[in-house]
């Protein structure tokens, strides 16, 4: 698994179909998403940051972002969702 920048992430699923799982830290707690064009807009500063996406917000105050082979994962002390481009 290689960490990966913010502009890595967004670059790689900008405008593509994406289907999206998030799981909360407990891992009981699971939604699923999926959008035909992904977006992914970085606002607030600091401990206030926040990830806007087409379905949610990502939050967090410590995120970070992950590639893993064909998986985009991200982290933050919520939980954890993993991004895979949709095969067309």
């Amino acid at each position: 698994m290689e960490k990966i920048s913010l502009n890595k992430f967004r670059y790689a699923l900008y405008h593509k179909a994406v289907i999206y799982k998030w799981t909360n830290v407990k891992g009981d707690k699971v939604k699923e998403f999926e959008t035909n064009k992904f977006y992914c807009n970085p606002y607030g500063k600091g401990e206030n940051r926040m990830l806007s996406t087409p379905k949610f917000n990502l939050s967090g105050f410590n995120f970070e972002l992950f590639k893993d082979g064909d998986k985009f994962i991200h982290k933050s002390e919520y939980g954890t969702t993993e991004f895979k481009i949709k095969e067309e």
